[in-house]
């Protein structure tokens, strides 16, 4: 990349998903590959997480830390196909769902994958509908009060 910079074209290091246990801080404290990090020194940049939105931290045999923008924020099982965050309603947008399906290996992530709320609200839709059809709907607004 130095190179590139003194002839004057403007390039920057970008890595959608990195698995490493090697990873640097930003300005702002937020976690990046090192490999990155010491590219965007190179490109005479500061370090930011755009540049490496999802790192893989191995975490012994079994697992591995995902780290989604810098932060913290689940684990994944070694083979790919078992995933999990700790941060609740993380999954409810379709966008971070999609580019995390993407991480792990689901290159050709379709719309019915990733159009959570309209399926969810679908559900919600079938459920009051059998709900309406088998209960006395009039005896339950009574007991909460409507």
């Amino acid at each position: 990349m130095p190179i590139f910079r003194q002839d004057g074209v403007r390039v920057a290091p970008f890595k959608a998903q990195n698995m490493s246990n090697n990873a640097a801080v930003t300005a702002d404290g937020l976690e990046i590959g090192r490999a990155q990090a010491e590219q965007a020194a190179a490109a005479g940049l500061e370090p930011h997480v755009d540049m490496n939105p999802v790192l893989l931290k191995q975490q012994g045999d079994r697992t591995s830390q995902l780290v989604l923008r810098g932060r913290p924020v689940g684990a994944v099982s070694p083979d790919g196909r078992i995933a999990g965050t700790y941060l609740h309603g993380l999954l409810h947008n379709d966008g971070v769902r999609a580019a995390l399906l993407r991480a792990l290996g689901r290159h050709e992530v379709g719309e019915s994958a990733v159009a959570f709320e309209a399926r969810r609200e679908a559900a919600f839709d079938r459920l009051a509908s059998v709900m309406r059809e088998h209960l006395d709907m009039a005896r339950v607004n009574a007991l909460v009060g409507r």
